[in-house]
């Protein structure tokens, strides 16, 4: 792939970010190439959009990965900083092409929403003390009863 098609790619991925951050009502911080970082009042809602995410970026062709954590944040000149963003980067850093991985932090405030998590165990993060739970969300399959 070349400059041009490179450019124009990430220019449509970093459109859809924006969108479906806007859309999952969160804020879009900053791009790191191919890379975001979103913020979110509620865990569920950055877990839509992660989901919403890897749907519309497979399309095309671009397999993404997310990592979340539930955390305080503290305001920088240059953005959001603090060990809740540091634990997020380190959770993404532990997921796999079109996997979502959270913390129990998030999995626990999550839990009774219409999503799923698989416990995945417990891991070291660089730079975090302890060892932390992690989880793989999905989006929880009901299922449908015949009628009769």
């Amino acid at each position: 792939m070349g400059d041009r098609a490179w450019k124009k790619l990430l220019d449509r991925h970093h459109e859809i970010v924006r969108g479906e951050t806007t859309r999952c009502l969160g804020w879009n911080l900053e791009f790191t190439g191919d890379g975001t970082m979103a913020v979110f009042e509620a865990p569920s809602r950055a877990l839509r959009c992660a989901f919403g995410l890897v749907d519309e970026l497979r399309e095309l062709g671009i397999e993404i990965r997310a990592g979340i954590h539930t955390g305080e944040v503290e305001r920088r000149a240059d953005g959001l900083g603090g060990m809740s963003v540091h634990i997020a980067a380190r959770v993404l850093g532990q997921a796999a092409p079109g996997q979502v991985l959270v913390t129990r932090t998030t999995r626990d405030l999550a839990t009774g929403t219409d999503l799923a998590f698989r416990e995945i165990g417990e891991v070291e993060l660089k730079g975090v003390p302890g060892r932390w739970e992690l989880h793989e969300a999905t989006r929880a399959r009901t299922a449908v009863q015949p009628a009769g």
